[in-house]
């Protein structure tokens, strides 16, 4: 539960519209020391979707150090760690700590889009208004992270 401060007539309560509907979409992101990034949307977050998406990487940088959190869609299944294994010469991966989110400069990018004006804090009357918002806001949004702020501390 998220509280927050609002302005309302005194004496009454604040409502919140809300859709009642449990669907969601996943996103998936990186950022990488020379202020690029890539945000990408999927209709579920699984192995599958996480190993297209790191090959989406691969397309862009030929080579990178993969920080991951221990998300269930990362967790060493077969698929992926044979995926990471026949990618070994241009891909390494290490993991954020188990319970430190604040380390992983990906998590700032999600809050920052959680309380923003155009997307966490808007209603969207449909499902489809919402998933058209999630896509434009993290194709146009830039995050100007300093990683090393992150992985040297």
């Amino acid at each position: 539960m998220t509280v927050k401060k609002v302005l309302a007539r005194k004496g009454s309560k604040p409502r919140i519209r809300v859709t009642g509907s449990k669907r969601r979409t996943c996103v998936l992101g990186a950022v990488a020391d020379d202020t690029s990034q890539c945000f990408r949307e999927y209709d579920a977050c699984t192995s599958d979707t996480f190993i297209a998406y790191t090959k989406e990487l691969l397309e862009r940088y030929d080579r990178f150090v993969y920080f991951i959190n221990k998300a269930p869609w990362h967790l060493w299944t077969r698929k992926v760690r044979a995926f990471f294994e026949a990618h070994r010469d241009c891909i390494i991966v290490r993991e954020f700590p188990t319970g430190c989110p604040e380390m992983n400069p990906v998590e700032h990018c999600w809050k920052r889009g959680k309380y923003d004006d155009a997307l966490g804090a808007t209603f969207h009357e449909s499902f489809g208004t919402f998933k058209r918002a999630v896509s434009r806001y993290y194709r146009t949004k830039r995050f100007k992270k300093n990683l090393y702020n992150y992985l040297c501390k």
